[in-house]
């Protein structure tokens, strides 16, 4: 609470416009009109007059003090209630903000799921493709051990036929390489899935900065892209500086009468901003 200044309370005067000096003529007419009617005695007189200025000085010094409380206390619910406006407008604004982020956290996610599907359905296709070639591998093996059985009974029957022999035995090495050869084709497969696992890592780095290391070559790819944008620029700069210098110095010194100015934009003002900005460009 401020202090309270001493004319609130009385003018220290009689005519004074203090809340004691109000209250002190009220309560003097009061013991005028009791004395003139007898009532209150000479001797008596100033008994009270002694206590009612007691009672009026309490009573004003309290109602100054109420009065300024009050409005202290009124300023104070002003101000809580501009205070509940303020932090209920920053939470309407937060509500929106929250609305804004769970919508962008929405379509994240359908994009993310979008994403993993389509990824899902390129793995299950090469897991079928796998699957197949490992069922074609295992038809090739049964039909190489059916095969070993049947050259087995062949011999057997044709130790006679040598001629067929041989030929049964070539179609044996090439059921050997076909094996072989699937065999290599099935690594392959393998080889392939992991090229698309690392293809994926390499494609998502074109589009973002998350998972790049400055010295990956898409890093650096990245800083040589930047490190040219910066050059192409100064180089820029650089020759629109030199061209306006190379101009001035030409026509000057070919016609004494040449007149630079905010017209031709060869004049000093134009000329120094173009050098001073060469300047900058290489750190001078």
């Amino acid at each position: 609470m401020d202090e309270i200044a001493i004319n609130e309370l009385t003018d220290t005067s009689l005519t004074g416009d203090g809340t004691f000096d109000r209250l002190m003529r009220a309560t003097k007419a009061h013991l005028d009109a009791e004395f003139k009617m007898g009532r209150i005695k000479g001797g008596e007189y100033a008994q009270v007059y002694l206590g009612s200025l007691t009672a009026v000085m309490q009573t004003a010094l309290q109602f100054t003090l109420e009065q300024r409380k009050a409005a202290q206390d009124a300023a104070l619910t002003q101000a809580k209630i501009q205070t509940e406006r303020y932090q209920q407008g920053i939470l309407k604004q937060q509500q929106i903000n929250l609305a804004t982020e769970h919508e962008t956290a929405k379509l994240q996610q359908a994009q993310l799921r979008q994403q993993t599907e389509n990824l899902r359905l390129e793995a299950d296709k090469l897991k079928a493709e796998t699957a197949q070639m490992e069922q074609q591998t295992e038809n090739l093996a049964a039909t190489k051990a059916q095969t070993l059985e049947q050259t087995a009974l062949v011999k057997q029957q044709t130790l006679n036929a040598i001629t067929q022999n041989d030929t049964l035995l070539k179609e044996q090495c090439k059921l050997d390489a076909e094996f072989d050869l699937l065999q290599e084709q099935k690594l392959q497969t393998v080889a392939q899935t992991a090229l698309v696992t690392q293809k994926r890592v390499t494609e998502k780095a074109q589009i973002t900065a998350s998972g790049v290391d400055e010295d990956s070559v898409i890093g650096r790819q990245k800083g040589l892209y930047l490190a040219q944008t910066n050059g192409f620029e100064r180089d820029a700069v650089q020759k629109a500086a030199k061209l306006m210098v190379d101009s001035w110095n030409v026509r000057r010194t070919t016609d004494d009468a040449t007149s630079a100015n905010e017209t031709n934009r060869l004049d000093d003002v134009t000329v120094g901003r173009a050098v001073e900005r060469l300047l900058s460009n290489v750190n001078a």
